[in-house]
């Protein structure tokens, strides 16, 4: 199992990206969540579901600029502390 795991990984890389790769291993959770409550009979939860969703799928598809978001400009100093030179001014 390992080995096709890996192979597949290598395969995504290959042919794609990084972000491909952390997607499809988001997605490979995903599948072997459902594996395991068809087949070995977890109870299913609609809260479990609803947070990966949110907090895992959708943060990695952000983080990796795949869904863009509006850009926000926090963290950046207005323009009255830059001088001409691109320094800081204290």
């Amino acid at each position: 199992m390992a080995l096709l795991v890996n192979a597949s990984t290598l395969s995504v890389v290959k042919y794609g990206s990084a972000i491909h790769s952390c997607i499809v291993g988001n997605l490979k959770t995903i599948l072997l969540w459902l594996i395991s409550v068809i087949f070995m009979g977890e109870v299913f939860n609609w809260l479990e579901m609803i947070g990966f969703i949110v907090f895992v799928l959708i943060g990695s598809l952000i983080y990796n600029e795949v869904i863009r978001c509006p850009k926000r400009k926090l963290g950046k100093a207005p323009m009255s502390m830059i001088d001409e030179s691109n320094t800081k001014i204290n």
